[in-house]
């Protein structure tokens, strides 16, 4: 189950959302992984 919802309501317990972007990840890593590729600061 590799496709992401449109809607990010219903965002499981396991992933992880960027607030930037709404995009969502399996990991914490995958998700700082992108953060830093975009160059957001938190």
């Amino acid at each position: 189950m590799n496709t992401v919802p449109e809607t990010t309501s219903d965002l499981r317990d396991d992933g992880y959302r960027c607030d930037a972007c709404g995009r969502e990840f399996r990991t914490e890593e995958a998700l700082v992984d992108h953060i830093n590729s975009v160059g957001l600061v938190y």
